[in-house]
């Protein structure tokens, strides 16, 4: 992947954070915008188009099956099924890992609060970040 088209979907994935933070909603041109770029970098070689299906998958699914129990909003099953996309599938995984694990402290925090919804955008721009440093 090129660093233009790395520095989009990183840009995205983190203006979707904070949009999320302070809205409680993310914009659909963020899950477009990252989709898009793993498409670009399939088509540029960058990214392995089995990895990039398989990620895309596994994003849809978690997605699907949160948004259905009403655990996720639309926005979110969007980003992880974008965010799948262009991580491919082994590289999603441990993001998707660490993104529950940040999800899960924030909700118990909003708990403590007593508040019941969560912008879990801040959670995936973490997870991600942590699967980068964190072996």
């Amino acid at each position: 992947m090129t660093v233009l088209l790395a520095t989009l979907w990183v840009a995205l994935l983190f203006f979707a954070a904070v949009w999320d933070w302070f809205h409680r909603e993310i914009p659909d041109v963020c899950p477009i915008g990252i989709l898009g770029v793993a498409v670009a970098s399939i088509l540029a070689g960058s990214l392995a188009w089995p990895a990039s299906l398989l990620g895309l998958a596994a994003g849809f699914l978690v997605g699907l099956l949160l948004f259905a129990v009403g655990a996720w909003g639309g926005g979110d099953a969007k980003l992880a099924s974008a965010l799948g996309a262009v991580l491919g599938l082994p590289a999603f995984l441990p993001a998707l890992l660490y993104a529950a694990i940040v999800g899960g402290v924030m909700a118990a925090l909003a708990g403590l609060r007593g508040k019941s919804e969560v912008a879990y955008g801040p959670a995936f721009a973490a997870g991600v970040l942590l699967a980068w440093v964190l072996p």
